[in-house]
């Protein structure tokens, strides 16, 4: 089986938008209890309590904490995940000799997670459709796409710039391979260009940061101007979120439809194994490095290409023979 995730614009009522941050207040109580709880008995038992072990504690929990019983159940089985995702992200960067302080307890928050259940997709037969959700109710939902498979996971999230989204992950059966062409490219990446292909094409490196920075620049001037906490402070700090949220934007789509390219046209895809931090910490641009995304690219190539049937491989830059 596969996973897809597809991410979908929210349009709750300013009603629905105190309950959700409501329920983001009482996730982040959740998950500081818990670092509390796990922390107290780290002391006294020299170990940490197994995740299936903490799940079991909940019902205890809400006793002892009622507010937690506005909270739909297997949003409080989300945080608990987080929680030993954490952990267990922290014990390897210790592994790997990296220092690392105390697990630190949490200030704000600005997801939920639904796993499994407490969810439910409605079509209106309208552009806008319904995402039904536990303990909150009905939100508006811009469906753009099909959303294929079964639906496992429904995480809402509140962007910087005050947008809705919520990202639905979905269990897809084994696609369909793609027809076999009978072809096979190489890919080199470079600081000059975003990439060059042994067919000959030069992609140039679209820059979309460097063509926004201009208006990034004026809207973060303006905005340390301002005092903190402010009206027009919150004005101009959404407009600088909305900035930077479409750059992603355009930059996620030119490298979904370059990578789609490339997996539709091609049964072999030869990649440059290069080491990317290694370029932006020697590199004299690394703006223009970090605006190319190579990595999220190589991501898209990679799942694309599993998907498909297509096959990607990794090559050392001595051995690659790339013209163009």
């Amino acid at each position: 089986m596969l996973y897809r995730t597809y991410k979908f614009r929210l349009y709750p009522t300013p009603e629905q938008e105190e309950i959700l941050h409501y329920h983001f207040k009482l996730c982040r109580d959740f998950y500081n209890i818990l670092i509390e709880n796990l922390s107290i008995i780290k002391e006294e038992t020299g170990r940490v309590p197994s995740e299936f072990d903490t799940n079991r504690a909940i019902p205890e929990l809400k006793k002892e904490n009622p507010e937690l019983q506005n909270l739909y159940s297997k949003v409080l089985y989300g945080v608990v995940h987080q929680v030993y995702a954490n952990l267990r992200g922290l014990s390897r960067l210790k592994k790997k000799g990296k220092k690392i302080g105390r697990f630190r307890l949490k200030e704000k928050w600005s997801h939920l997670t639904y796993l499994q259940q407490g969810f439910k997709l409605i079509d209106t037969g309208e552009r806008l459709w319904l995402l039904k959700l536990g303990k909150i109710g009905e939100i508006p939902i811009r469906v753009h796409r099909p959303v294929e498979g079964t639906i496992k996971c429904v995480v809402v999230k509140q962007h910087p710039s005050g947008r809705w989204f919520a990202n639905i992950q979905a269990e897809i059966p084994e696609q369909d391979k793609l027809p076999s062409t009978g072809r096979e490219i190489a890919l080199k990446i470079g600081v000059d260009y975003f990439l060059k292909d042994s067919d000959g094409r030069i992609i140039p490196h679209p820059e979309f940061y460097q063509r926004t920075l201009d208006r990034i620049r004026y809207v973060q001037s303006k905005l340390n101007q301002l005092e903190k906490g402010s009206e027009e402070y919150e004005y101009y700090r959404k407009r600088l979120a909305r900035l930077h949220l479409k750059i992603v934007n355009q930059r996620d789509d030119f490298l979904h439809k370059l990578s789609r390219f490339y997996v539709d046209n091609y049964d072999v895809i030869r990649v440059e194994d290069v080491d990317i931090m290694w370029i932006i910490e020697n590199s004299k641009f690394k703006m223009r490095v970090l605006d190319a995304s190579w990595g999220k690219f190589f991501s898209m190539l990679e799942y694309k290409a599993k998907e498909s049937g297509r096959k990607l491989i990794l090559e050392k830059s001595e051995t690659m023979e790339v013209v163009g």
